[in-house]
């Protein structure tokens, strides 16, 4: 349960620690609606640095309020059980109390199991008691006789002992009484077990919570990338944020849908899927552990969940001449310039050293050499090579970098390059529409097109994974080949400076 936040008040001339007391508890703090404890100082700064502690002590009598019910579920089982080890009332508020939990739940467990058993077979006891060693018998036979009977009165003590705590149907006839458990206790014995183990051992029954389940999936991940993994903990935190921080077993589709209309409320569709496909694969995970029997995020319909996205727009020719005569450092506007020349990924050109820049020794083409394998790319088609459009963009060269943006923990440095570039490209786009350091891209491959370049040559330059199976094959096209269309690109927006 989540408690209400204190506040702090001054009454007279100290400050007081308030905070309002939930409504189940009231009847435990004499129908008080807020509990105040002083902070015993006039000064306000002591008393903020005192009022969190003060709180923790109400919060504990809380929770102490709350697992009274919890307290007298444990003594009703001990009963019922006729257990005789004695637990003490802090046993089931200490942070061992999962170990005394899982004690009586064994014992318990055992007793039932005794129970059961006697129903089926109940304890007879003979009327007619002989003695059990008659006169005259030899002591070497009399020690056999001892021994054969000792399994057979101990396996009697047992039953014995497990009917003292229960009441108890007889039977008699001629010869002896049979002796039962009463079917009405097994069954009050049964449910009390079930909802003691609910209630201390939560996870014999349910499972992992989600968060549980979380860092155990996240464990046993290796992503490539840390912004993957924290955009995955972000959508599973946004479920957990939605439901509380259920036991896996609680969570099923209805309340998958609920979260997905939820969300919906506020965010683009495009997310939605995002965090479907988070929670379809940490749930698939815990199905194929065997901790769930089926995945609630699997097959989940987003068909008109969501708010409709903002597309990217490209730049227009207008706003592309206006883009390159702002005035700008020399780096951005060579960032800027390698992207609307050659439709590559910021974070491509962004982390270009200057000997990523090659020469091909049989054509003497200068190209962009992106398949450096310490260098993070997107997929398989981004290591490539990209010939550099016959225009002056290189005018100076050094060993290092060609940028200075800072690299990120995933080793990758788009973030800061979109950062600095945005608030140039923010000074020709209309204010409504989603014109980004990216549309450059999609601009580029706009003029692709305007060129009549096949689907495969631009996938090539591009850095795209081709649609059809057959341009998934072979080394790709020319250096040449790529050139031929990427000079036929109209970029004389690059010289309006």
């Amino acid at each position: 349960m989540e408690y209400h936040p204190p506040s702090l008040i001054r009454r007279g001339k100290n400050f007081y620690v308030q905070i309002t007391i939930p409504d189940e508890l009231r009847l435990d703090f004499k129908n008080q609606k807020q509990i105040q404890k002083s902070t015993l100082t006039s000064d306000k700064k002591i008393a903020e640095q005192r009022q969190h502690s003060i709180a923790a002590q109400v919060y504990a009598k809380f929770d102490e309020a709350l697992s009274k019910p919890t307290l007298e579920l444990a003594k009703k089982l001990q009963i019922l059980a006729g257990v005789p080890e004695k637990f003490e009332d802090s046993d089931w508020l200490s942070v061992e109390k999962e170990d005394h939990a899982g004690r009586l739940l064994q014992i318990a467990s055992s007793r039932l199991s005794s129970f059961k058993d006697l129903s089926q077979n109940p304890l007879k006891v003979n009327i007619k008691v002989k003695p059990l060693f008659p006169k005259g018998v030899p002591r070497t036979t009399l020690t056999e006789i001892q021994k054969k009977h000792k399994k057979f009165i101990a396996e009697r003590l047992q039953k014995r002992r497990a009917l003292n705590s229960m009441e108890k149907s007889i039977e008699k006839n001629e010869s002896s009484i049979s002796i039962t458990p009463d079917p009405t206790q097994i069954s009050q014995l049964e449910k009390t077990l079930d909802e003691f183990t609910a209630t201390y051992l939560p996870q014999k029954v349910f499972g992992y919570k989600i968060s549980q389940l979380m860092e155990i999936y996240f464990n046993q991940r290796d992503f490539n990338r840390l912004k993957t993994e924290g955009d995955k903990r972000k959508s599973i935190s946004r479920l957990i944020t939605f439901s509380g921080d259920l036991y896996i077993k609680e969570v099923d589709k209805v309340l998958a849908n609920q979260f997905f209309m939820h969300v919906g409320k506020t965010r683009a569709n495009a997310t939605l899927k995002k965090d479907r496909s988070s929670l379809k694969l940490l749930f698939e995970f815990a199905e194929e552990m065997g901790w769930i029997d089926l995945n609630p995020f699997a097959n989940i319909n987003l068909r008109n969940k969501g708010k409709a996205s903002i597309e990217t727009v490209t730049f227009t020719s207008g706003q592309l001449k206006s883009l390159f005569t702002l005035e700008m450092p020399e780096k951005h506007r060579l960032c800027l310039s390698l992207l609307a020349a050659t439709g590559a990924r910021l974070d491509e050109i962004a982390l270009l050293k200057w000997s990523d820049i090659q020469t091909d020794s049989e054509t003497g083409i200068v190209y962009l050499d992106l398949t450096d394998p310490s260098t993070p790319r997107k997929n398989k088609r981004s290591k490539r090579r990209v010939p550099l459009p016959s225009l002056n963009l290189l005018s100076s060269k050094s060993e290092d970098r060609m940028f200075d943006y800072r690299i990120d923990a995933d080793g990758k440095a788009q973030n800061a390059a979109s950062r600095a570039l945005m608030k140039f490209v923010r000074q020709v786009r209309v204010s409504d529409e989603r014109l980004v350091v990216h549309s450059l891209r999609h601009t580029f491959r706009d003029m692709l097109r305007a060129v009549e370049t096949p689907e495969d040559i631009a996938d090539a330059i591009m850095g795209h994974t081709p649609s059809h199976e057959g341009g998934k094959y072979g080394a790709g096209h020319s250096l040449s080949t790529m050139l031929k269309y990427m000079n036929q690109v109209d970029l004389n927006f690059l010289s309006n400076k």
